[in-house]
């Protein structure tokens, strides 16, 4: 056997070799995707129950959490801001500028 048929057996091994340890590489990063996966839906569905409990409580009734996001979302859709809820303004609390325009509600202008 010459050193150049040595050479192309040694480089076929060392081939073959490297391409082994490409194959069981990718088959460790694919199982290890897999249980990354299933450990972030875990996590994630933990997280979201615990968030469920916090704002309805574990009776099962509104907490104080549920009613000030439900009063802030109702306040932005219907109301613009929550500056003028239940007749609060800036001025205080049932002044009857509710709304915060400049004429009152008999119609005469400020």
């Amino acid at each position: 056997m010459s050193y150049a048929e040595l050479a192309a057996v040694m480089l076929a091994a060392a081939t073959l070799m490297i391409t082994a340890l490409g194959v069981m590489i990718a088959v460790i990063a694919l199982v290890g995707r897999r249980q990354i996966k299933n450990d972030s839906h875990t996590i994630a569905e933990g997280t979201a129950n615990a968030r469920i409990k916090d704002i309805l409580g574990e009776d099962g009734k509104p907490s104080d959490l549920l009613r000030s996001i439900l009063i802030e979302r109702v306040d932005e859709i219907l109301l613009n801001g929550p500056k003028i809820r239940a007749g609060e303004n800036e001025v205080g609390v049932n002044d009857d500028n509710v709304w915060g325009d400049e004429s009152s509600e008999y119609g005469d202008d400020k």
